[in-house]
């Protein structure tokens, strides 16, 4: 049995020395594609899990794996600049804010690492391509959180939270909807420490499994983006670090229990408004929904809220009434929130509606210049507003009460998509800017 045992072991480490010549072979040929032209990974089969251990990056690497990047998120130094990457074992008096190649001094095991300081908090992460020729409707991740250095304060315990994306072009992009997942945080675990120093990451007291569920359509050729953010912790710097990330593109929903099974949602004109209906079938722990929209699908707005059932076996069937709704096309989500303060997102629903024919105005639309405004059949307001789309009033202008008709100057406006509204807010227009 010994010597069975010991041939078990050489054919063992026969493979794993074979597998990266084998890889490499496989990728000349053509039969496996690690990453597309745009650097995102490729996951080319469902139901089967990718697993990054980062120790490709080697003992002494300093270039981050093949599709992750890193860039300052926050600090004194300029922000969205790409960082660098170094190699540590959590030791020394004083590291810099940003990337480590983490590990054990000469070890082969590596774990991708973080540090924030005054100067750099770092955001990292990396874009999954679903190339598996079939939609994904849920992902399973899970992986390793390693923490390499104790920080010097247990007075504020250090975080790198989890987000995901679906419409995202980077990690940082700020344009885009941002998910976050806190089950896949990196959370600190020596949170009563209070001098600097390394610690051993790979040790069990110092490192703790974590694992989410996303449930999603992803379609063929779709990216979904994963990132970790850390902040600016001056005085702080404990290193944590990502381990044995596994990412799993599932063809089937996962079995996890959610809190709020939604089985409908729906949004349509109604009269002058917009009408959203949507219905549980269960419900467990939750608060509230907030009813959100935007004039583009990717700035939200929260515009209402409805408190839910808490916990109901049975369903439930929520109305909700846009009553300044958006002409042309607005879009709407629900944001279910736990009692826990945990959040998700349902499906975001488009709504088309025809301009008014009547009452408020705007022509040309889209428009570079001059922006012109009409009142039909009614007094003009005392002011008119024009919103951002983080809903900010970025332009007032005033009116004379006696015309009906103005011409607005929105030449200094940055292209994009705007709201115009007046000071009754009886209407709301959306309009678009140009180069």
């Amino acid at each position: 049995m010994k010597s069975k045992r010991i041939l078990l072991q050489m054919y063992s480490l026969l493979l794993k020395s074979l597998q990266p010549k084998v890889s490499l072979l496989l990728i000349l040929f053509g039969i496996l594609q690690p990453f597309n032209s745009k650097g995102q990974i490729i996951i080319s089969q469902a139901d089967v899990a990718l697993v990054e251990n980062f120790d490709d990056m080697g003992q002494t690497g300093t270039t981050f794996p093949t599709g992750w990047s890193a860039v300052r998120h926050t600090g004194d130094k300029t922000i969205g600049e790409a960082l660098t990457i170094s190699v540590s074992d959590g030791s020394g008096g004083s590291l810099e804010g940003k990337m480590y190649n983490v590990g054990t001094t000469n070890a082969t095991d590596r774990a991708l690492g973080a540090l924030s300081s005054g100067s750099t908090g770092p955001r990292f992460g990396a874009g999954f391509t679903n190339q598996t020729g079939v939609p994904v409707l849920s992902i399973e991740l899970s992986g390793v959180m390693e923490q390499w250095r104790s920080g010097s304060s247990n007075e504020t315990n250090e975080v790198y939270t989890f987000e995901y994306s679906l419409n995202a072009t980077g990690i940082n992009d700020a344009a885009a909807s941002w998910v976050p997942l806190p089950k896949m945080d990196l959370a600190e675990i020596l949170t009563t420490t209070t001098t600097a120093g390394a610690v051993n990451g790979n040790l069990p007291a110092n490192r703790a499994a974590i694992s989410g569920n996303i449930d999603l359509t992803l379609a063929e050729g779709d990216t979904i983006w994963f990132r970790w953010s850390g902040k600016d912790a001056s005085l702080l710097d404990g290193m944590y670090a990502i381990d044995d990330l596994s990412v799993n593109f599932r063809s089937v929903r996962s079995i996890s229990i959610l809190p709020v099974e939604l089985i409908s949602f729906t949004a349509k004109p109604h009269n002058n408004a917009t009408r959203l209906t949507w219905i549980t079938a269960s419900e467990k722990n939750s608060d509230r929904f907030e009813i959100e929209r935007s004039p583009d699908g990717r700035q939200f707005e929260t515009i209402g809220t409805i408190r839910s059932a808490g916990n109901s076996n049975i369903k439930n069937t929520y109305h909700f009434e846009d009553r300044r709704p958006f002409s042309g096309t607005a879009y709407y989500r629900l944001r279910q929130v736990d009692t826990d303060g945990s959040h998700m997102y349902s499906r975001t629903v488009p709504v088309k509606r025809s301009p008014s024919k009547e009452g408020l105005q705007l022509y040309p639309n889209p428009v570079r210049d001059v922006l012109y405004v009409s009142f039909k059949d009614h007094k003009a307001p005392e002011k008119i507003f024009i919103i951002n789309h983080f809903g900010k009033v970025i332009k007032t202008f005033a009116c004379t009460g006696t015309e009906y008709n103005y011409s607005l100057p929105v030449s200094d406006l940055q292209p994009g998509s705007y709201v115009l509204t007046t000071s009754e807010r009886k209407e709301t227009v959306k309009f678009l800017k140009l180069n």
